[in-house]
């Protein structure tokens, strides 16, 4: 069951024509973010069994299958990640991972480093009409994205179109990823030495917001709450909402960008994240003190920095991908 402290929000209150529904959500939103930063979200409209359906037939291919459309060190962050091949610190990740984002057309000019082509797995073991399956995934949840940064708007400043010149663009360099989390006895085969490990480091998401749908029945994603940690379990027909640290410089740090991690229950473990971004133009704000993943340097072979001053988010983001690769 979830843990019951996390508050859980109906987007569908939201969508209505009820002026006393939208006020509702949006009370609920403020205290979630200001509480937690973290919140279940049901009535959705997203279909999980599909998509857990389509994750579990991708990581089921053969190493050769996903080694072939590989994540490059540089460039736009679409493709598969292997074990070992990511962290946001020195320990191992126990996980594998396929990131892709917007359908870009081929002959469409692009008009920054994040936004590209998808790199899509060549395999007759996938379910047909898979990619579109998948592009359809990525719109839908954009979607609802954008809907809960309407709300955030009416939360924060009693405004529904008060966030939305932020994020003009933003479908168009936000990312989904695909996890698939494994027990950390998996990894004593290639990395026997290396005892530290994890499923996903402790950080903060570095954009707007970032939306997870969990696999059902298997706890891995924690929150560090009041000096502790505490188990987020996935809700059946809920999504999984925190807020990024962009948003929560916007507010000036009322509304929480979490801390949070994935440890293993020793089972295996999927989920699928959509981290929003703002525009990529958007000059990233400054608040005194700044305790955000969005700027420590997640480059352990280097120490780096970089004046935010003089760079935009999308800039600033491409650099912080370039960090968390191996």
């Amino acid at each position: 069951m979830a843990n019951t402290a996390i508050p859980i929000i109906d987007l569908h209150l939201f969508l209505g024509n009820n002026p006393a529904e939208k006020a509702l959500v949006a009370a609920q939103i403020h205290e979630a973010c200001k509480s937690f930063g973290v919140f279940y979200l049901i009535n959705h409209g997203i279909d999980e069994s599909n998509i857990l359906q389509n994750m579990k037939a991708f990581f089921d291919l053969s190493s050769e299958e996903k080694n072939a459309i590989k994540i490059s060190k540089q460039g736009i962050a679409r493709g598969y990640i292997g074990m070992g091949e990511e962290s946001g610190s020195d320990a191992l990740e126990v996980k594998e991972a396929f990131s892709y984002g917007c359908k870009w057309p081929s002959d469409k000019p692009l008009k920054n480093t994040l936004q590209g082509i998808n790199r899509w797995p060549a395999s007759n073991n996938l379910p047909n009409g898979w990619n579109t399956s998948m592009e359809d995934f990525y719109s839908k949840m954009i979607d609802v994205a954008e809907t809960l940064t309407r709300a955030f708007s009416l939360s924060y400043a009693n405004d529904e179109n008060y966030l939305g010149n932020y994020c003009n663009g933003g479908d168009t360099i936000s990312m989904m990823r695909l996890f698939h989390y494994f027990p950390y006895h998996k990894a004593n085969e290639n990395f026997p030495d290396q005892q530290n490990r994890i499923g996903s480091s402790a950080h903060t998401d570095w954009g707007f917001l970032t939306l997870i749908l969990q696999e059902h029945h298997v706890t891995g994603l924690e929150l560090f709450h009041n000096n502790e940690w505490i188990e987020v379990p996935p809700m059946e027909g809920a999504l999984t909402v925190n807020c990024g640290d962009y948003f929560s410089m916007l507010t000036n740090g009322e509304y929480i960008s979490p801390l949070h991690r994935v440890v293993s229950s020793g089972k295996e473990r999927m989920s699928a994240v959509l981290f929003y971004y703002p525009a990529y133009d958007a000059k990233i704000p400054t608040i005194a003190n700044q305790k955000y993943s969005l700027f420590e340097n997640q480059d352990i072979s280097q120490d780096a920095s970089v004046d935010i001053n003089s760079i935009s988010f999308g800039e600033f983001i491409e650099e912080k991908w370039k960090q968390v690769r191996r």
